[in-house]
């Protein structure tokens, strides 16, 4: 089973000005890894069956619904590809904070 990414889910990613980071992107990477080249598995179901692209597109509130296996990193850009979030740490379910 994975886990769902809920900060990204629910609170989603927010710009440095606090407003939404709409149509962002966000890989899912190697835990400590800040590569796009780098990404690992990502679901858009809890079983974990059905892998999604990246990177993937954040919606109007900077959100996005990704579930995960195991330990991973985040890189989150804005839509122009301005860097707005690196977690390179292993994380869990929770590390989009």
């Amino acid at each position: 089973m994975a886990a769902l990414i809920e900060s990204l889910a629910v609170s989603g990613s927010r710009k440095s000005d606090g407003t939404a980071n709409a149509s962002g992107k966000v890989w899912v990477l190697s835990p400590g890894s800040t590569s796009k080249a780098s990404t690992v598995a990502a679901f858009s179901d809890a079983d974990g069956l059905i892998a999604v692209t990246q990177p993937q597109t954040l919606d109007a509130g900077g959100r996005a619904a990704l579930y995960v296996k195991g330990a991973f990193s985040l890189l989150i850009e804005d839509s122009s590809g301005t860097t707005v979030r690196s977690a390179a740490r292993a994380g869990n379910r929770n590390a989009a904070q």
